[in-house]
């Protein structure tokens, strides 16, 4: 399944393909890769990793337990996987780590006084239009600014959802656009024919940025 993957993976400014699988306590898998635009800053890429916990966090999963990926994980990445609360594998091709032993002495939700995690209130990701990203906005993981975001985007006949994630060292973040362009790759979509917006106005402009047609609602 990480070869599928990493085909799935769009780099078209640093041409490198990452792929990755996460493994949840439901028995399920989840791929990953990651999505880079071409014109945009660098800040709105998404990592294989992020990918992955996306699409765990849009499927209801409650907790992550491996996470196999082509490449060692940059920093980023062992950061944003640190808001998971359950221990965590990180299978790569030189071995098996604990997250502990690749982000030694971390900073996490509980420095923040946060408890629980990103998948500890596993709810699955459906419906359509308005309905969905208002859905998605109440689905967000955002313990830190309280704030909410979801965005609803339609490929052909279907729809996909996309909640804002955050992270306790803030920046590896993942907005709400970001999120659904993940579940819509995973399927095989490359066109965005609708996209709306529903939350926090402070959450608007990084969605806007990655769809530049997206709706308010």
């Amino acid at each position: 399944m990480i070869q599928q993957a990493q085909q799935l993976a769009v780099a078209p400014i640093s041409n490198f393909l990452v792929g990755a699988v996460g493994r949840g306590a439901s028995g399920r898998e989840y791929p990953g890769f990651n999505m880079e635009f071409a014109g945009l800053g660098l800040q709105h890429t998404v990592h294989a990793e992020q990918a992955v916990l996306a699409m765990a966090h849009a499927g209801g999963e409650s907790a992550l337990l491996e996470l196999e990926v082509t490449h060692a994980p940059c920093g980023h990445c062992r950061q944003f996987l640190r808001e998971l609360a359950a221990p965590l594998t990180v299978i790569l091709p030189n071995g098996r780590f604990t997250l502990e032993e690749l982000l030694p002495y971390s900073f996490g939700p509980d420095d923040l006084g946060v408890s629980g995690g990103m998948l500890s209130n596993p709810s699955v990701l459906v419906g359509e239009g308005p309905e969905l990203a208002r859905a998605a906005a109440e689905k967000s993981w955002s313990p830190y600014s309280k704030m909410r975001a979801g965005v609803a985007i339609r490929c052909g006949q279907q729809w996909f959802g996309g909640a804002y994630l955050e992270n306790a060292a803030f920046n590896p973040s993942l907005n709400p656009a970001q999120y659904a362009l993940i579940l819509a790759r995973a399927a095989g979509f490359t066109q965005v024919d609708e996209s709306l917006f529903y939350g926090d106005e402070g959450l608007y402009g990084a969605s806007l940025a990655v769809l530049p047609a997206i709706r308010r609602l």
